[in-house]
């Protein structure tokens, strides 16, 4: 997570250079699921949980639409730069495969975690804390680098680090990919349903120069 803080400040700039699809892909297929006009979500105080906000760029346009965003980050200059933004009603530095989140069991009415997963191996302690935040019925939208060689597949991510402007600073890191298998056991571990998935172009890789493909689930949490 350092490269994210190193590069924060031009984060924006870079995600639309680079084609950085997810944030229009998540807000299309949530909104047409949460069934609320603008009017009713803003009287009913819907409450949606960013993890992983970064910026803010995936979280905004549900901001816009009417939904009080709180949102969790590693990155406390990602965090910084979304809380300039003023549409969060709250913002936490939180280490998400550690540590609980500062919310209270059954607070929030949505989720979405967009391009945050590939960064973790082991992904059951976020399931299980976005679990636990949810409202019984609530929906939670995530996505994922595919695989289908066990349950992770680790590989040398070097995608970003073009993204550095000073050479010497450039490094890999290291990104996984997971198999639908995992995340279907995860689903079933946390009691959540399947409502919609879709495979997409997530983003164009400035050093391979190859479209990398998503897969967006949208779920339902218990209920």
């Amino acid at each position: 997570m350092h490269f994210y803080q190193d590069f924060a400040p031009v984060y924006d700039q870079l995600s639309v250079k680079y084609g950085w699809n997810s944030p229009d892909v998540m807000f299309g297929l949530m909104i047409g699921r949460l069934n609320l006009v603008p009017k009713a979500l803003a009287e009913a105080q819907v409450k949606m949980l960013d993890v992983g906000i970064g910026t803010g760029l995936s979280s905004a346009p549900f901001a816009n639409f009417g939904m009080n965003i709180y949102g969790v980050d590693g990155s406390a200059n990602m965090i910084e730069l979304c809380r300039r933004k003023g549409f969060a009603e709250r913002l936490d530095v939180v280490e998400l495969s550690t540590c609980k989140l500062p919310y209270e069991t059954n607070y929030f009415d949505a989720a979405i975690c967009n391009g945050v997963l590939y960064f973790f191996d082991d992904l059951g302690h976020i399931f299980s804390e976005v679990s636990r935040v949810l409202k019984p019925g609530a929906l939670f939208g995530f996505n994922f680098e595919p695989t289908f060689v066990g349950d992770q597949e680790s590989y040398e991510n070097d995608a970003n680090s073009v993204l550095k402007e000073n050479d010497v600073a450039k490094s890999t890191m290291v990104t996984y990919r997971h198999n639908p298998l995992y995340m279907a056991s995860l689903m079933r571990k946390f009691s959540m349903t399947m409502v919609q998935e879709l495979s997409y172009l997530a983003y164009h890789s400035p050093t391979t120069g190859e479209d990398v493909f998503f897969s967006l689930y949208v779920v339902k949490v218990g209920g």
